[in-house]
């Protein structure tokens, strides 16, 4: 299962002319707790698939040194943007805060994913075969995970 991430960051760089003797591709500062975090990295064009295209597009309407929001999966962007363009702006990075219903959202998406890599688990072990339908599997991965996204939410209350 692939996961996509949001992220932040501060536009360092492109190059869209390999005659200059430098790859095509752009650099990426990652942003922590609303500040450059001093980590750098270059993406090639060629190593980006199907993604590379439309970064290409998104980055001649940016600049160098522009803060970007971009998405990430297996540690390559697959789209990129100014602020706000790419996945919205939930009031987090760059300074703000995680609203709660954010981080309801969250937390009952990691029980979700936790409760169904161990059912996941669980039948992929299992000797028997069992007698109940995916979707019926299904709703009781959704039942549990809501169980203990209120838990986590109670206790982090606490």
């Amino acid at each position: 299962m692939t996961q996509t991430y949001n992220m932040k960051g501060i536009l360092r760089g492109f190059n869209f002319d390999p005659s200059n003797g430098m790859p095509e591709g752009f650099s990426i500062e990652n942003v922590k707790d609303g500040k450059p975090s001093g980590y750098v990295k270059f993406h090639a064009f060629n190593e980006l698939g199907e993604h590379a295209a439309g970064i290409r597009e998104a980055l001649k309407t940016l600049k160098k040194d522009d803060p970007i929001d971009y998405q990430s999966q297996d540690y390559k962007p697959i789209k990129i943007g100014a602020p706000g363009t790419v996945y919205g702006n939930k009031g987090y990075g760059f300074g703000g805060r995680m609203t709660p219903e954010d981080r309801r959202s969250i937390e009952r998406q990691k029980s979700l994913d936790v409760t169904a890599r161990v059912y996941e688990s669980l039948i992929g072990k299992s000797e028997t075969k069992t007698q109940k339908s995916f979707g019926e599997i299904m709703d009781e991965i959704r039942a549990e995970a809501e169980k203990t996204a209120a838990w986590i939410h109670q206790e982090g209350t606490k």
